[in-house]
């Protein structure tokens, strides 16, 4: 993992094009923006452990990660893909890890604030849910 660097306007501007993010409000979207942080990570490092405490909700914008439950690749995600949401939106803990398949540029939010917007934001939370949901129906692996 490389160092972490505070987001930006053209990081702004992918928050609000991403349908996770696109219906917050404006100012809701700044304090947002304002406590994420971007993160780099070389191939081979785990963004998110199976079954560890995950501290952030990621926001894939250049890359790809495989997602690996009990030593079985079960998905690549990679630009425009959330991960950490199953996890942050309450569903369960990590599932699975999440390992940078190549170098890995993401955009990262504090767990505690997501699950603060989710609380005050029903449709931000029923779409972090629904990403979540979808990721862990086995047929969509």
């Amino acid at each position: 993992m490389s160092d972490q660097n505070k987001l930006n306007a053209e990081h702004l501007h992918t928050m609000q094009e991403h349908v996770l993010f696109s219906k917050l409000p404006e100012p809701v979207l700044q304090r947002l923006h304002a406590k994420g942080h971007t993160e780099s990570f070389a191939e081979g490092d785990a963004l998110i452990n199976q079954g560890e405490f995950n501290y952030f909700l990621f926001l894939i914008v250049s890359g790809a990660v495989s997602v690996v439950t009990d030593s079985e690749k079960v998905a690549l995600l990679q630009q425009g893909d959330v991960v950490g949401e199953i996890s942050t939106s309450g569903l369960s803990s990590p599932v699975a890890d999440v390992i940078a398949k190549e170098g890995v540029q993401v955009l990262a939010f504090p767990i505690d604030e997501i699950s603060e917007i989710a609380f005050e934001h029903e449709a931000f939370a029923d779409t972090l849910r629904h990403i979540g949901m979808h990721r862990i129906e086995p047929e969509n692996y």
